[in-house]
């Protein structure tokens, strides 16, 4: 997302959300499509990696699979100019709608592991750094909706790109430990 944006003169990171990179005006709009395909798949693959790994996860799974099927759904649904949810045109209302479930979705997944992994004992230090993405990732969430909604800053590109990042660390710590357990279990050394 970084580099596509150097791709398009004038666009801003900080002001300018990721969506926007893909708007039917874009110089970069095939190209971020394409960054969205990329990156639903990978999530809705962990989505179904964590499930599979553990039945208690089933519950963040599907919060982080609907994620990842939003993400690839918006791949096909570019945003009007500018990328306001206030548009009117069928393409940016059905965005805007995919946007807002997913982004609801994803950060509450963080919530749902916390409540799970509670009893998991292999996870003992994992619920209370969940819980704190999950805080974190809410009230980033919380901001971002109401930056967008009420214009009440030009940091909305910022803002979201905070609230996904966390987001993205929390899932590469879970696949991390995933993959560590999983290492562990078979008696094999990790990292």
């Amino acid at each position: 997302m970084t580099a596509l944006s150097y791709l398009w003169p004038g666009y801003n990171p900080l002001t300018q959300t990721i969506s926007e990179l893909g708007a039917t005006n874009a110089p970069t709009m095939e190209l971020q499509a394409l960054n969205f395909a990329i990156l639903g798949v990978p999530t809705a693959i962990f989505a179904i990696g964590l499930g599979v790994y553990d039945r208690h996860f089933r519950s963040t799974s599907i919060l982080v699979g609907l994620y990842g099927i939003g993400t690839l759904l918006v791949a096909g649904l570019p945003c009007d100019p500018g990328c306001s949810f206030k548009g009117t045109s069928l393409v940016q209302i059905a965005h805007s709608l995919d946007a807002l479930f997913s982004f609801v979705v994803f950060a509450f997944a963080p919530l749902f592991f916390w409540r799970s992994s509670r009893t998991a004992p292999k996870w003992t230090k994992t619920p209370a750094w969940s819980l704190r993405v999950a805080i974190l990732s809410i009230l980033m969430l919380v901001s971002y909706l109401a930056i967008t909604a009420l214009a009440l800053s030009s940091t909305a590109g910022l803002v979201q790109r905070i609230f996904l990042g966390l987001l993205f660390a929390w899932m590469i710590m879970i696949a991390y430990k995933m993959a560590r357990l999983a290492t562990i279990d078979s008696g094999h050394s990790f990292p």
